[in-house]
């Protein structure tokens, strides 16, 4: 029987001749909208209800928004019923917020996805997190750092003990880069295990362990030390009793990665002290910190190639602009990779680590040693075309906000 796409079966919606039921087209048509939000490397997929009782479903697909239907009322109630079913929530309450979780298999892995509901004026708005389990496992050396950050952070990783820490923003791809990073160093004759709250893609090379009422974090984290681990990885450092287990862990002859919110690599030590860590402390685990950002790549089937403009530094050595065609979805962007900046902390910037340290005397002394900076990194990536010149004063002037 030929397999339908996810608008034909909305013309079927209301037909049964072909041999479905009404109910199974329903459902048929939430599996191929869940199915086409994988194929389209969706990190998102937003159900947003209009006025009169329809809905309009968009993909987050490289970092942006895209309607890809809407549909009527009749449609849009059976496919919230289903999402409902699926995620383990009330069917019938509609008016408080909601959050679940469930797993489909596609295209031969199993996909896990969040599940996120609020009322709203004209119904209920759901999104759904995409947790693909190919995004989680790529190799390190793929996921955009230069060659001298990969070998930066490859030597921190290769430590016996210490916190490493990943910063950036929300969706900036601070998990995927330390599952990679996990990866890379796993092998049989290391031990690693997660505490996640909660575990959102199983991954076979590292123990995942949740978060959860029974048991709290520091008294997961102390029995997780009796089994005898190598490498710990810590979802967040959120609060001071997350901070001060993967200081402990880092200090007891464990390697921690773990992610932090920091404005940029010099401000968590500041932060790590706001949450309660004092600087001789700190001083003696910090290994190192990664600030992250997503970049938007140029798509290749439609990039032009711009002459050099002395008067725009972006544009010196010359930059590309996309005009969009059909293998971008006229987007002009296909795909994304990071950018990031890595700093290690050695013992002499380790040693400027007190408590009145500002951010900016650690960014001095690390660029007089030939660090790399954000703005550095966003121009080489326009003269090499990885990158659209608009892309390229995007990410500068978010750098300045």
């Amino acid at each position: 029987m030929k397999k339908m796409k996810m608008h034909e079966y909305l013309t079927e919606l209301n037909s049964t001749e072909d041999g479905f039921s009404e109910e199974s087209m329903y459902l048929r048509f939430t599996d191929s909208l869940l199915e086409q939000a994988v194929r389209s490397r969706s990190s998102d997929v937003h159900v947003e209800p209009l006025d009169g009782g329809g809905a309009r479903i968009r993909f987050r697909i490289d970092a942006s928004l895209k309607t890809q239907m809407v549909i009527g009322r009749n449609i849009a109630s059976k496919l919230a019923i289903r999402l409902k079913c699926l995620a383990g929530v009330d069917l019938t309450d509609s008016k408080r917020a909601q959050e679940g979780s469930f797993a489909f298999s596609c295209l031969n892995r199993e996909i896990s996805v969040r599940y996120s509901a609020l009322p709203t004026s004209s119904g209920q708005k759901v999104v759904m997190r995409i947790f693909d389990p190919l995004t989680y496992t790529r190799d390190l050396q793929d996921l955009g750092f230069t060659d001298s950050d990969y070998l930066l952070f490859s030597q921190m990783l290769r430590r016996k003990s210490g916190l490493i820490l990943i910063t950036g923003g929300t969706g900036s791809g601070k998990s995927t880069t330390c599952f990679s990073a996990l990866r890379q160093i796993s092998t049989e004759a290391l031990s690693l295990v997660s505490i996640e709250d909660p575990v959102e893609v199983r991954l076979p090379f590292i123990t995942q362990f949740q978060t959860d009422c029974a048991c709290d974090f520091a008294y997961l984290l102390t029995m997780i030390l009796r089994q005898d681990p190598d490498v710990i990885f810590l979802g967040e450092i959120r609060d001071e009793e997350s901070a001060r287990a993967a200081v402990r862990a880092g200090n007891t002859g464990h390697l921690v990665l773990s992610t932090i919110h920091a404005s940029d690599c010099f401000s968590v030590p500041s932060r790590l002290g706001e949450l309660g860590i004092r600087p001789q402390v700190l001083s003696e685990v910090l290994t190192g910190v990664i600030s992250q950002r997503l970049m938007r790549r140029i798509c290749p089937h439609c990039a032009l190639q711009v002459p050099p403009d002395t008067g725009d530094i972006l544009a010196q050595r010359g930059c590309y602009r996309s005009t969009g065609c059909p293998a971008c979805r006229h987007t002009g962007v296909l795909g994304q990779k990071g950018l990031y900046e890595v700093l290690p902390y050695d013992r002499e910037l380790i040693s400027l680590v007190t408590g009145k340290t500002k951010p900016a005397r650690l960014r001095r002394e690390a660029e007089a040693r030939g660090w790399v900076s954000f703005d550095s990194k966003i121009t080489e990536e326009v003269a090499c075309g990885s990158i659209s010149i608009n892309e390229g004063r995007r990410l500068l002037n978010e750098g300045m906000v």
